[in-house]
């Protein structure tokens, strides 16, 4: 390229080539009102077969597609930051549907950052829960750090190492950056009007959950801070606000979903006594 994007967004992608097609759909409205010209997308794509490809190639020649390395998502998004050129890499997931303000949004926090190397958009879903099952990344109010709706200045991901790659499924990879952020003593300001859509859907089912919970336990093992001083104590009080917070909103969704919600929780606090018990060991050893 002649020149250098101040902005490159990344987009992972493995084998959902029609959610693909309505997230570039919405970018490319996004793109227009945001009335920047150095920008550039990168979807790199781990998906098996040549379907995606084509798709890009074929419908989208604005975006820049990438062969993934087909190594997890957490790698998939290093790798296209390794493609991208921008300053400023901003990331958002095939699944999610960039709102027309959200480039314009990010593209104003960044021009106005000063010190600030992070940001955070909100994350909402495009309609009332109706089920426990169901399942999508809502952000109204910030401090999570979601890797479907986050800005992060090129130099300080790659200081950082980007995501840890040992995380093989989606879900607590973005976490664990988070909290490298934050023991580096960087902030990630709230930027509401850089939203995002990512429609609610039905749960990948308790298969997945025990999965998302292999990765909770290695991120304890890469931070046992995060289990505070009493660890049992607060296990047992995130089981009672857990178990509270599945009642509240079994109660209001009529126990639609309610065994899924019980099997999430258990696997949940049975991750989490895990965890403990690895680091007592640890301690002891």
């Amino acid at each position: 390229m002649s020149r250098r994007p101040a902005i490159s967004v990344v987009i992972p992608t493995c084998n959902r080539p029609a959610l693909l097609a309505q997230c570039l759909d919405h970018l490319l409205q996004s793109m227009r009102r945001a009335g920047v010209s150095e920008i550039e997308v990168i979807v790199t794509d781990d998906s098996a077969g040549a379907e995606t490809a084509q798709l890009v190639r074929e419908r989208y020649p604005w975006a820049h597609w990438v062969a993934g390395p087909r190594g997890g998502p957490a790698r998939n998004r290093n790798h296209g930051v390794s493609r991208a050129h921008g300053d400023w890499i901003l990331f958002t997931d095939d699944d999610c549907q960039p709102a027309e303000g959200w480039l314009a949004a990010f593209a104003a926090a960044i021009g106005s950052a000063g010190a600030v190397r992070v940001f955070e958009g909100r994350t909402v879903a495009d309609r009332d829960q109706r089920r426990l099952d169901e399942e999508a990344p809502i952000n109204l109010q910030g401090g999570y750090l979601w890797a479907c709706n986050m800005a992060i200045e090129r130099r300080l991901f790659e200081h950082l190492g980007g995501f840890c790659e040992s995380f093989p499924y989606a879900g607590v990879e973005d976490t664990e950056l988070r909290v490298r952020l934050e023991k580096a003593g960087e902030t990630f300001p709230f930027v509401a009007e850089a939203v995002v859509c990512h429609p609610l859907r039905p749960s990948k089912g308790l298969a997945y959950q025990m999965k998302v919970a292999r990765s909770y336990l290695l991120l304890a093992e890469r931070h046992p801070e995060l289990l505070g001083e009493m660890p049992w104590r607060n296990a047992a009080l995130n089981f009672l606000r857990r178990s509270r917070s599945v009642l509240k909103l079994a109660n209001r969704l009529r126990f639609r979903g309610f065994g899924f919600a019980l099997g999430s929780l258990a696997i949940a606090t049975g991750s989490e006594l895990m965890a403990v018990f690895a680091r007592r060991r640890v301690r002891a050893e």
